[in-house]
């Protein structure tokens, strides 16, 4: 048994948690994962403002407001004790895991590429992306890489990603420097039971929208499909849950929501409501629907909403651009849309109709991804006997400190008496030729 600081994004599910997103269940799956093998986990849960009460059962977790005044300071204050350091979600849980591991064995997980995702937001805004937001995204993602002694990634897709930027940073040229880079996919950790598999009856079809509006997200190609899919059939209807994104992206459910206003009679949108509200809003839906756009992100990424498609007894239906709906489609678990393709969406919407072998077989793919001893086995392994890498430092770091030696020394040459001296000697040369030149 080992005692392992895990750094993660709150709140946990709970009844009356909102705006509860992949980052969260990420974070939940990991914890279960190491509890399950009894390891002493101290939890530090990353939040912000608005989040609201933590679920009674976490009151001992350290909270910690991201990017707040102190916050890499006060997890730091966690780490006394610990034998390594486990982050679990994207972005700053893997941050803040690099600053504080120190000497301790540190474990990153980098869940979907954050340079995929950057790509993803310069793709869905109208503005160009300023050189701070590049620049942050680099230094994030560099600093987890150059630091991380073993890493998880959601896809073998993402996995090849990151070896190549593991490569070019210079991680692989010395091998006993190279961190190991393990596929750990998404885990269906809901926090409510498995629903049965929904049957068409009389009435209307009910699709279901759920989660972020994430840049990935094919917003005018869903808003396209689901236009000409209402001209055909005035039975469907739908019922969506999530929205934007505080802080980050908002630009898309913004345009979703000013569309859906035109059709006030078919779609209902919810916006972001607690988990229990949540679960019963999409219980009356027979399909749930996922789009891709366009770019890497979808290539590299994964989609927790097809989980919970599934596991809500509805009928996943998505494009074919993520390994996971990649499998689900080859093995009959989902209905597959054509990508960047509205008519060919909504022809497929037209026909649609529930069929609960489909569903079967997406929940027994899902039931799959909650197998935490299967599915975790290489955070498991490594946190029974964690292990640090060689020292490492990165070739630019090289590069900059001979630069600035170089600059020393010439600055030491400059200030020298003999530099001085043959200065002036060059000087009054060049000052004896031009009169010899005026006299010729």
């Amino acid at each position: 048994m080992a005692k392992i600081l895990l750094i993660g994004r709150g709140p946990l599910p709970g009844p009356d948690v909102k705006q509860l997103g992949f980052s969260q269940l990420r974070t939940l799956a990991f914890l279960d994962a190491l509890r399950s093998a009894d390891h002493d986990i101290r939890l530090v849960l990353l939040v912000t403002e608005g989040d609201g009460q933590l679920p009674s059962e976490w009151s001992g977790t350290v909270t910690v407001t991201e990017d707040g005044p102190g916050w890499i300071s006060q997890i730091e204050a966690a780490t006394d004790g610990a034998d390594a350091v486990v982050s679990a979600g994207p972005y700053n849980p893997g941050r803040a895991g690099a600053a504080v591991a120190g000497d301790l064995p540190f474990w990153a997980d980098i869940p979907g590429d954050p340079l995929a995702e950057l790509a993803a937001l310069a793709r869905a805004q109208d503005d160009e992306l300023s050189p701070a937001q590049m620049a942050a995204a680099h230094a994030g993602a560099a600093a987890v890489l150059s630091r991380a002694d073993a890493i998880s990634v959601i896809s073998e897709p993402q996995r090849f990603a990151t070896l190549g930027q593991l490569s070019w940073i210079g991680r692989t040229l010395t091998a006993a420097a190279d961190p190991p880079v393990y596929t750990v996919p998404i885990t269906a950790r809901f926090g409510f039971p498995e629903m049965p598999a929904r049957t068409l009856s009389e009435g209307p079809l009910v699709l279901a929208l759920s989660g972020a509006f994430n840049p990935w997200v094919d917003v005018d190609g869903l808003i396209q499909t689901l236009e000409l899919l209402f001209r055909d059939r005035s039975d469907v209807k739908v019922v969506c849950t999530g929205g934007g994104i505080p802080g980050f992206y908002e630009a898309g459910y913004a345009r979703f929501e000013q569309w859906a206003q035109q059709h006030p009679d078919q779609v209902t949108l919810h916006g972001w409501v607690s988990h229990d509200t949540m679960v019963q809003v999409l219980s009356t839906a027979h399909a749930g629907i996922s789009m891709d756009g366009a770019g890497p992100e979808p290539e590299l990424g994964s989609r927790t909403r097809l989980l919970l498609f599934a596991h809500l007894g509805l009928m996943p239906v998505s494009t074919v651009r993520c390994e996971l709906a990649q499998s689900w489609s080859q093995g009959g678990a989902l209905v597959p849309l054509p990508f960047n393709d509205p008519s060919g969406s909504a022809a497929v919407l037209k026909s649609l109709r529930v069929q609960t072998d489909i569903i079967h077989q997406a929940q027994r793919y899902c039931r799959a991804t909650g197998e935490l001893p299967t599915v975790f086995e290489p955070l498991l392994n490594w946190c029974a006997s964690p292990t640090k890498t060689a020292a490492w430092t990165e070739p630019q770091a090289v590069m900059a400190a001979e630069l600035e030696s170089q600059r020393d020394e010439l600055s030491r040459v400059y200030s020298s008496p003999t530099w001085i001296a043959l200065n002036r000697l060059h000087g009054i040369g060049q000052t004896l030729g031009r009169i010899k030149a005026r006299q010729e």
